[in-house]
């Protein structure tokens, strides 16, 4: 299971945007805020966890795609990649 305990957003392409930096601290908060960002132009962000591992995200409207890495970039990776219809 994620430990949300201080995770950090960060997003991989536009480094201005306002969330990068948010701390996460529970799959309620993380829920919403995918929620509100998934009409948006599709776009990468990582989700830095303190329990050594990040997740790098792509999320759009309908597509989308997970990878899951040690936060060092040693390898260890898992990806996931589902299409909406």
């Amino acid at each position: 299971m994620w430990n949300f305990h201080d995770s950090c957003i960060d997003d991989m392409q536009e480094e201005q945007n306002p969330l990068n930096g948010t701390k996460v601290n529970n799959a309620k908060d993380l829920s919403e805020m995918l929620d509100s960002l998934r009409h948006q132009e599709p776009f990468i962000f990582e989700l830095k966890g303190d329990n050594g591992y990040a997740l790098t995200v792509g999320l759009g409207d309908e597509i989308g795609c997970v990878q899951c890495t040690l936060s060092n970039g040693d390898p260890l990776w898992f990806i996931a990649v589902a299409q909406g219809t």
